[in-house]
C-alpha cells in the first residue's frame, strides 16, 4: 500500500498510513507504524474501538485474522467508517451479506482487498477458467485458500486449512 502511485503514472493520489491499531497494545501499533515507515504524525491505538472513534479516520483496512473480519469490519461500519477488508472477507455468506447490508444502510464503501483482481494476469486467468480449460473449483481453491507455505504444513498447523482459524477464503 505504501508504494508510491507515481510508479504507475498516477499523480493525483498519495498513499499514506495515518493510523494503526493493535488488539494487544498501543506500543505494538506504534512498532508497526515505525516498521512500515509511516509519517511521524500517524497515530497508534491500543484497540480497534479507539481507532474507529477517531473522526479524522475515513477508511479502515481490516487485516486481522480472517476469523475476526466480520466483527472488526462491522465495528468500523457501525462507526461510520469505510472499509477495505482483507481476504477472506468473512467466514460465511451470511456474515458477508450483513456487512454489505450495513454498508448500504450507512452509504459506506466496503470492499474485499483482492488487489490481484485488477492485474492483467487475473483477467487472463479468468479467461482460462471460463474457457473450460481448467476446472474452476480446483483452481480457485488452490489459488485462494492456500499460501505457498501452506502446502508444506500439516492441516492442523495451517491457518488456511484449520477450521478453528476459519480456513480459506469465502
Amino acid at each position: 500500500m505504501t508504494v508510491n502511485p507515481e510508479t504507475r503514472d498516477v499523480k493525483d493520489i498519495k498513499h499514506e498510513i495515518v493510523a494503526a491499531a493493535s488488539s494487544s497494545s498501543v506500543s505494538r501499533a506504534g512498532d508497526f507504524l515505525k516498521k512500515v515507515g509511516a509519517s511521524s504524525s500517524a497515530k497508534a491505538y491500543g484497540s480497534y474501538e479507539e481507532l474507529v472513534a477517531d473522526k479524522d479516520v475515513d477508511i479502515i483496512y481490516v487485516a486481522t485474522p480472517h476469523s475476526h473480519h466480520y466483527q472488526n469490519a462491522m465495528l468500523c461500519l457501525e462507526a461510520g467508517k469505510n472499509v477495505l477488508c482483507e481476504k477472506a472477507f468473512t467466514v460465511n455468506a451470511a456474515q458477508a451479506k450483513k456487512l454489505a447490508e450495513k454498508a448500504k444502510e450507512k452509504n459506506l464503501f466496503l470492499m474485499e482487498a483482492v488487489w490481484t483482481r485488477y492485474f492483467p494476469l487475473s483477467i487472463y486467468v479468468r479467461d482460462i477458467i471460463t474457457s473450460g480449460k481448467v476446472h474452476a473449483s480446483i483452481f480457485l481453491y488452490r489459488l485462494h485458500a492456500l499460501t505457498y507455505a501452506d502446502w508444506y504444513r500439516p492441516p492442523h498447523l495451517c491457518r488456511s486449512l484449520n477450521w478453528r482459524s476459519a480456513r480459506g477464503s469465502l
